[in-house]
């Protein structure tokens, strides 16, 4: 019996806890925000459980801990200073669980659209009769394969940058990373220090693995992408490669060893916007390299419609769309969203920021393309100044107010879209509920 430290007790932590638990360990624990009273019971009524209030950290010095697991939303924590110093290694919950898990492993990572990715890829594999495991950042936590019953034959891990950031042994047999844009600096410090982070999946991998990058944004991949041990296969949507995958006139085409081949044609396709050719792309690369059929994949595009919360279409209401893209946390997120639609559209931004320069929606903000820009919540007062260049800013208190106040301002034709560029942490747990709360005040719209 080894004894095991976990800081944090959600989804990832009280997971990982559980499968220490399951294999005999010894697990002592503490989260910041939690009682013991809050924890589930198959953790507090098994002997070998722990849990350590604030007043009991100093115990953890006469514990001789194998291992101090963190969960990836915890950044700095006096547990890990405590630990400094000491041959005790401190990992993310992606560690973990690479340690022992034996079947074939793809991770995905990028700023923007990671997990339509990854469900995409998923998708594709299921509907070909090959059992997954999905997860990771993405739904059920990364330790839940090793606990679960199932016979899988591949894992499709989302990863974030906060789990890889501690990786130290963790292989993939094809890592991918979709794209690098300003995000989680209140946590990184700096955009060095985020790639550093996000470049860690190539880290372990051997010659025989994939490492899939996209060469859409080439300036960044050339001068942060160190040297591979690993097979590169590339990807993009802006032009033909000498090698990789790429679009071209409205087809997706594979070049090797200067030969082209059609996949096949995008009809299938029904995701709106760039970011989402990224997206198949990508998936189509992962899913090729593994060694599904083009045929194969083509014929399981008709039957994905993507994610909840992701450019998500909720309705029509008087010839006037709504667009729920409430996973949008940075100004880069609701800059895809913007592009991704054609129509006059009426944005709803506000939460609370991760940064302070929202410069790059500037160039957007144009009366043929976006018509107005109503802003709630805690960062509204930011938002409105850094978007003061712009004709027709509005403030409101809350999201219900600006629903309302941008459907008055909405014509026949117009979208209106909540892509907020700021966490939801201000007014709700988490982006999925202020999601699921836009959709609910736009169907009582209708009843009204």
């Amino acid at each position: 019996m080894g004894n095991y430290l976990v800081i944090g007790l959600g989804k990832a932590g009280v997971s990982v806890a559980r499968l220490l638990l399951s294999r005999g360990e010894r697990v002592w624990a503490t989260d910041d925000y939690k009682t013991i009273h809050e924890l589930p019971a198959f953790l507090v009524q098994n002997p070998n459980f722990s849990f350590l209030i604030k007043s009991e950290w100093q115990k953890v010095k006469d514990i001789p801990l194998a291992k101090c697991i963190v969960s990836p939303g915890i950044g700095q924590h006096p547990l890990v200073g405590e630990l400094s110093g000491t041959r005790i290694p401190v990992i993310s919950d992606l560690e973990l669980v690479m340690e022992e898990l034996k079947i074939p492993t793809i991770a995905i990572t990028g700023s923007n659209g990671k997990s339509t990715t990854t469900a995409l890829v998923s998708h594709i594999f299921k509907e070909n009769g090959i059992s997954v495991f999905t997860g990771g950042n993405f739904g059920t936590p990364a330790a839940e394969v090793l606990l679960g019953e199932a016979a899988f034959e591949w894992a499709i891990l989302e990863v974030s940058s906060f789990q890889l950031e501690r990786v130290i042994k963790a292989r993939f047999h094809i890592a991918a990373l979709l794209n690098i844009f300003p995000n989680h600096l209140d946590r990184h410090g700096s955009m060095e220090n985020y790639f550093s982070a996000k470049r860690k999946i190539f880290v372990n991998q051997r010659k025989e693995d994939i490492a899939v990058i996209n060469l859409t944004h080439p300036q960044w991949v050339t001068k942060n992408i160190p040297d591979l041990k690993s097979q590169l296969v590339t990807f993009s949507v802006t032009g033909v490669l000498q090698e990789g995958f790429f679009i071209d006139q409205n087809q997706l085409c594979e070049k090797k060893s200067g030969i082209k081949k059609i996949l096949f044609h995008l009809s299938d396709w029904s995701l709106p916007g760039k970011h989402n050719l990224e997206n198949l792309t990508c998936a189509t690369a992962i899913c090729r390299r593994a060694g599904i059929s083009p045929d194969a994949i083509a014929n399981s595009l008709h039957s994905f419609r993507g994610l909840p919360h992701r450019l998500e279409k909720v309705c029509e209401i008087e010839g006037i769309t709504f667009f729920n893209d409430s996973k949008s946390t940075t100004p880069s997120a609701t800059k895809v969203a913007l592009e991704a639609l054609n129509k006059p559209i009426i944005l709803i931004m506000g939460g609370r920021a991760k940064v302070k320069d929202f410069s790059e929606l500037t160039a957007l903000s144009e009366p043929d393309k976006v018509k107005a820009i109503i802003l709630f919540g805690e960062s509204a007062p930011l938002l409105y100044q850094s978007l003061s260049g712009f004709y027709n800013l509005s403030l409101c208190s809350d999201l219900e107010e600006a629903v309302q106040q941008a459907f008055l301002k909405a014509s026949k034709g117009d979208s209106i879209l909540l892509s907020p560029g700021c966490t939801s942490w201000d007014q709700y747990k988490n982006f999925e509920e202020r999601g699921e709360h836009f959709k609910k005040i736009v169907h009582e719209l209708v009843k009204g």
